[in-house]
């Protein structure tokens, strides 16, 4: 067998690297964002507070409903 016909492992991986780097500088971001703008997002992010500990939240006052502990706990049972 001829070893000038077979291509390493490191070989390989350069190449593949370098393809890969080509092709990309030819990509068309515009696609990657319309594909995202037709994409519905939910943010998931929640806010744990608990204004009767000690040094709590300065906010809301305790006249508002909000003015009650906004735990872990509280959010579980939604």
């Amino acid at each position: 067998m001829n070893s000038k016909c077979y291509m390493s492992r490191r070989q390989f991986l350069q190449y593949a690297g370098v393809s890969l780097a080509a092709a990309s500088a030819f990509a068309r971001p515009e696609s990657s964002i319309a594909a995202s703008a037709t994409a519905l997002v939910i943010d998931t992010h929640t806010h744990f507070y608990d204004p009767t500990r000690p040094k709590g939240v300065p906010w809301p006052p305790r006249t508002d409903p909000l003015y009650r502990p906004h735990l872990p706990e509280h959010f579980r049972t939604l």
